[in-house]
């Protein structure tokens, strides 16, 4: 009998043990984590129909084969025209610091050129690091651009941020960060207030893997650059390096265990381009340059849905994000909504 008895006690606690930790983990995967990778100045065209004929004979191809290959056998995707798949920018200028700082704040914001002064209002990484009680390195940005810094945080300092060719420095003597920050100040681009993307992957990477953030903002720039100097080639190039970048980001979530199984991906662009002859340029002189397009994989997307929808745009990018790491976003007359397909609860 005392042995039964024992065995039982044994076995209640057992149950008690494992019903905590199945508890434990139910409450983990509820409190996602979301990597938003933005990438300038792409345009709709080549990522859904590739290298454009109408600009160059000469430059052909897919420009996003991974995406189409791999990518979205787990994700979805949004903004082909063509299809009535449509997705804007929110700002009426489709000019980039307009862009972003929307997207931070998820409201259209009084900037219109990319000289804009710091935004004034809570940005979304200020709200994850507030509301969740984050550690600083929980809630990174690491752009190539330097002007990003003004669209990531209202209060300078509140959350990691890392923009162009600054050094990164995470407060540990990290022998691969000083080698990156090191080639990134030796081998700078022929553009200004930038450091090349090449440099910004591989700070980002290694950060991911070495603090697992609940929530991080990867900004690449190098496609704008190339775009407003009307090198198609380069673009085009640019555009397969990011492809390549976006499996490689995919793939290393995948072998990040819970952490990556309960992690939100989200890439897109801060606006488009012209059409045709008009490539190089956007802005509100060039109303095609509205249209954005938006790849998502998450624990939502576990099959693929080819194209997610329409009527959506960068306004509805924050409170989605928000949602995939728990927070309740905010509702208003102004605010943008949770795309559903992405974040279904």
């Amino acid at each position: 009998m005392k042995k039964q008895g024992m065995f039982s006690v044994g076995t209640l606690s057992l149950s008690i043990f494992l019903s905590f930790f199945t508890l434990k983990a139910n409450a983990q995967s509820q409190n996602g984590n979301a990597i938003l990778l933005m990438l300038d100045g792409v345009r709709w065209q080549e990522v859904f129909y590739g290298a454009d004929p109408e600009i160059s004979k000469n430059v052909t191809g897919e420009a996003f084969p991974n995406l189409w290959k791999e990518l979205m056998h787990t994700g979805m995707i949004f903004g082909d025209v063509k299809k009535s798949s449509e997705m804007l920018v929110a700002n009426p200028v489709n000019i980039s610091l307009p862009a972003y700082q929307s997207i931070m704040t998820g409201k259209t914001q009084p900037c219109w050129t990319n000289e804009c002064s710091r935004v004034n209002v809570e940005t979304i990484q200020e709200r994850v690091l507030r509301e969740l009680k984050l550690d600083h390195k929980q809630v990174a940005t690491i752009a190539s651009w330097k002007q990003i810094a003004l669209a990531a945080e209202h209060v300078e300092g509140s959350t990691f941020v890392n923009a162009s060719i600054n050094i990164l420095d995470d407060g540990d003597a990290d022998p691969e960060i000083a080698q990156i920050n090191k080639q990134q100040a030796a081998d700078t681009p022929p553009w200004e207030r930038a450091r090349f993307d090449k440099y910004t992957f591989a700070q980002a990477l290694h950060y991911l893997k070495k603090h697992q953030p609940r929530f991080m903002f990867i900004s690449l720039n190098d496609s704008d650059e190339w775009g407003h100097r009307g090198d198609y080639k380069n673009y085009i190039e640019t555009l397969r390096q990011y492809d390549a970048w976006m499996k490689q980001l995919s793939d290393t979530l995948g072998q990040m265990g819970e952490y990556g199984k309960n992690t939100t991906l989200m890439v897109t662009t801060d606006h488009g381009r012209g059409d045709k002859g008009n490539w190089p340029n956007h802005g509100s002189l060039w109303p095609e340059s509205k249209y954005i397009w938006l790849y998502a994989k998450s624990a939502g997307t576990a099959r693929a849905q080819l194209l997610g929808g329409s009527g959506y745009n960068h306004l509805d990018i924050r409170p989605t994000l928000e949602a995939a790491v728990g927070l309740k976003p905010d509702t208003c007359s102004n605010c943008g909504k949770v795309i559903r397909q992405i974040v279904p609860n």
